[in-house]
């Protein structure tokens, strides 16, 4: 046993060398070459944590000190990602941060045991493993211990991991807690005129949508609609959401909700606007939900999986980005027409649309929470 920790030892080292020299190259050159071998040196010490760890746990004797840490470190690292880390520093910055704590660890973990060793040997020897004592009792509580305790806990953190990424990349747009999944309205006052942002979703509970434009004036008032055209039938598969929504006793987005009482105006890009990649996932995933609805899971899973990837950069520009320039093009036609204008686009547009706004010079006045649904 006293090996195997020391081949642990050496290899949470290596690994944590390597990451470290693949996250500089990455940040200070610009240079990628090294996540082939990366990827080499990772897994070995992935692999040993979990079994290194129950038994770290479960035997009597087991010298926890050192391998305890580094295996929770590296489940937390190659399972959960180092999270609520990336939310807030991005997926490069983290990895130099989490590469860097590795091999200080590392370091670490050698300088302690030369310390506490009777010989100063740098590495664990067999006396240290010498009074391994294997109980059953002892692994059928500490596996009892992780059900009851940590399984629990883990679900809370990633609970509000979500929560914080949820809150963070939406700017407050999107929250979650206890209660449900709520939005949150903003109303900006810019050169004379009301600019309501109202972020929608796609499926929600029946009185989201009327909720979220309840007390909002009428007169003088348009509301810009959100919808791709599809002038060339280049999407091939027809998806609903009325469908999905029943599924989940929910109801889907119509824009009729906003446009009832208020002018309606088109403001989004035709298909024919996106990139080749982009048209391409989206007829891929307009299948796969249509053979999930119609009582396929695992043809649906199997298909979606089996689908080409596109760049996320790419599908974000696309779906996004490009059709925020147009909404924005328009919210500044149409404000010298009317003097309320209502944006009712989903959540994920709301952050650069009032970045934008507040470049030009509008100022938040209204903030109103309305639940999307209650969990």
């Amino acid at each position: 046993m006293w090996r195997v920790a020391n081949l642990y030892l050496v290899l949470f080292l290596l690994d944590s060398v390597v990451s470290l020299m693949d996250d500089v190259a990455l940040q200070v050159f610009d240079i990628g070459t090294l996540h082939t071998l990366r990827g080499i040196f990772a897994f070995p010490p992935f692999a040993l944590s979990l079994p290194l760890f129950f038994l770290a746990g479960s035997m009597r004797g087991f010298p926890k000190q050192i391998i305890l840490p580094m295996t929770v470190f590296q489940i937390w690292c190659g399972v959960f990602l180092g999270l609520p880390l990336p939310i807030y520093l991005g997926m490069e910055h983290t990895n130099l941060l989490l590469s860097s704590t590795q091999l200080f660890m590392s370091i670490t973990a050698f300088f302690y045991l030369h310390q506490t060793t009777d010989k100063k040997t740098w590495l664990y020897t067999e006396p240290d493993f010498s009074r391994l004592v294997f109980g059953w009792k002892r692994m059928i509580g500490f596996v009892g211990a992780n059900i009851i305790v940590v399984v629990p806990l883990l679900i809370i953190y990633l609970a509000v991991c979500l929560s914080l990424a949820a809150f963070h990349l939406s700017r407050g747009f999107i929250l979650l807690n206890t209660k449900g999944i709520f939005v949150e309205a903003r109303t900006y006052t810019y050169q004379g005129r009301n600019l309501y942002l109202l972020p929608t979703v796609h499926v929600a509970e029946s009185a989201f949508y009327s909720a979220l434009i309840e007390s909002l004036p009428e007169s003088n008032t348009a509301v810009l609609l959100e919808g791709v055209t599809d002038k060339h039938d280049l999407i091939q598969t027809e998806f609903s959401y009325r469908e999905l929504a029943k599924r989940f006793r929910l109801e889907a987005q119509d824009n009729r909700t906003f446009s009832v009482r208020h002018v309606a105006k088109r403001c989004d890009v035709d298909m024919s606007h996106f990139s080749p990649e982009t048209r391409l996932f989206l007829n891929a995933v307009g299948r796969s939900m249509q053979r999930w609805l119609s009582g396929n899971p695992l043809m649906a899973l199997t298909q979606g999986m089996s689908s080409s990837r596109p760049d996320p950069e790419l599908l974000w520009q696309d779906l996004v980005e490009m059709r925020n320039r147009r909404l924005l093009a328009c919210i500044r036609r149409f404000m010298q027409e009317y003097d309320n204008l209502l944006i009712p686009w989903g959540a994920a547009h709301m952050p650069e649309l009032e970045k934008e706004i507040l470049k030009w010079g509008a100022t938040l006045k209204i903030r109103k929470r309305v639940r999307v649904l209650n969990w």
